[in-house]
């Protein structure tokens, strides 16, 4: 697989302990459902694409591949990437942000592919940006009408509003399996998450978080409601100061 000229998000995820961790936790599932047997090859979901690094792993192991990315400076690198490698007819780049609502998002472009980039504060005033750019938001579940094999998110704190736009196929048991990345400090009410995650769990989903150990495993036990409470309510999660690090969490969510 070959990333086009600008390889810093392949030298990021490769370098990053954490990020190199979760890579192989996602290539550990890929490697067997997208080699699976079948005319119509499994399907990968990317909410939050960036650099379009996992769709890419994705397509190049044998699954087709919906990846959302409301950055325009990721647009061009990922379809470069998409036409290098042969992937078009299996890889679709969608070039909005998901959202539970419909609205408009104003977004001022610095020019970079930044992987934390946020739409929190997308329009926020930027002393240099090259151009502005207005998105219109899209629910996953009227975009997405099929099975999902595996549905990846990670949108730095706006996670509750895609797992809102997913409920519909979620309720339907028609994504067989997620990684979410769940960022609570930024979350505006956390009670109302946890509803969120209950109501998931209410549909059969199992939770498991993905310790970042070298390789990369699943906890040993499904997390009761209670324990994701807890994990929420973490203090780990919090940034300490200026230049503080904050420990992120992944869940597997499984049926």
């Amino acid at each position: 697989m070959y990333g086009g000229s600008d390889n810093s998000m392949v030298r990021w995820i490769s370098t990053s302990p954490n990020e190199k961790l979760i890579s192989e936790f996602i290539y550990q599932r890929l490697n067997v459902l997208c080699s699976s047997a079948g005319i119509r090859k499994p399907l990968f979901v990317d909410v939050g694409a960036n650099h379009g690094y996992f769709g890419l792993l994705a397509a190049a192991m044998g699954c087709r591949v919906v990846a959302f990315e409301p950055q325009p400076s990721c647009w061009g690198r990922i379809t470069a990437a998409v036409l290098l490698n042969g992937f078009q007819s299996y890889f679709k780049l969608i070039k909005q942000p998901v959202s539970d609502t419909k609205v408009e998002v104003v977004i001022r472009d610095r020019g970079s592919c930044s992987g934390g980039f946020s739409l929190r504060d997308a329009s926020a005033e930027q002393a240099q940006f090259e151009r502005e750019v207005r998105v219109a938001s899209i629910r996953l579940d009227e975009i997405i009408s099929e099975n999902i094999e595996v549905l990846k998110i990670d949108t730095e704190g706006l996670e509750e509003l895609v797992l809102k736009s997913s409920l519909r196929l979620l309720s339907r048991r028609m994504v067989k399996n997620l990684v979410v990345e769940i960022t609570p400090m930024w979350w505006e009410d956390r009670s109302r998450v946890v509803n969120l995650f209950r109501t998931i769990f209410s549909y059969g989903y199992r939770a498991q978080i993905i310790d970042r150990k070298s390789p990369p495993q699943l906890s040993p036990s499904v997390l009761s409601e209670q324990q994701f409470v807890e994990l929420i309510a973490d203090a780990s999660h919090e940034r300490k100061g200026t230049g503080g690090k904050w420990v992120q969490r992944d869940l597997f969510l499984s049926l």
